[in-house]
């Protein structure tokens, strides 16, 4: 399940484990009174997380996510509701927020969606506070707020890598002095 997946990627964040993430579209018809089809509609498969809560993000500077998240072009995860905690940015100072901390160079993420999720910190993003050399395709982050004293992206707050096909929507970003 994505809740099992998610709990294996916080206790072993720098085991380099690809979690595949299936997706099986349907097609959902609609036909007139002669059983004639007149249009069709593709049903994408979607995991969904709904947090309602807090949020500790996966990866530390000594620990960093280094797994893969392949999901297939018709599959996506969401978290949603999600009030993302900071964590410490070690000798970077200050705090780093987001679904993912750190993000090594071995990372590639696909196909996750951040909604309605809040995050402060000063390394502020909505799939990674911290993102080194890793490669994050196809991600969203939409309907959130990241409050930041430095630094902020709507998908990775900081750092280097590889940002693909990745879309922003009617998200906050403030940048605050404390």
């Amino acid at each position: 399940t994505l809740i099992a997946a998610i709990n294996n990627m916080r206790a072993n964040p720098s085991a380099k484990i690809t979690y595949k993430i299936m997706g099986e579209s349907t097609i959902e018809e609609e036909k007139d009174e002669n059983n004639e089809v007149i249009s069709e509609k593709v049903i994408e498969k979607t995991y969904t997380y709904t947090v309602n809560g807090e949020w500790t993000p996966i990866g530390t500077k000594d620990n960093p996510f280094a797994g893969r998240i392949i999901a297939d072009k018709d599959a996506t995860i969401t978290i949603s509701k999600a009030d993302v905690k900071f964590i410490s940015a070690g000798e970077y100072g200050g705090t780093i927020s987001g679904l993912f901390g750190y993000l090594s160079n071995d990372a590639y993420i696909s196909n996750v969606i951040a909604q309605g999720c809040t995050y402060t910190g000063s390394m502020v993003g909505g799939i990674a506070g911290y993102a080194n050399g890793a490669k994050i395709v196809n991600c969203t982050v939409k309907n959130s707020t990241l409050t930041t004293t430095k630094y902020a992206g709507g998908i990775a707050g900081y750092g280097f890598g590889i940002i693909e096909d990745c879309s922003t929507e009617m998200n906050k970003i403030y940048v605050t002095n404390d």
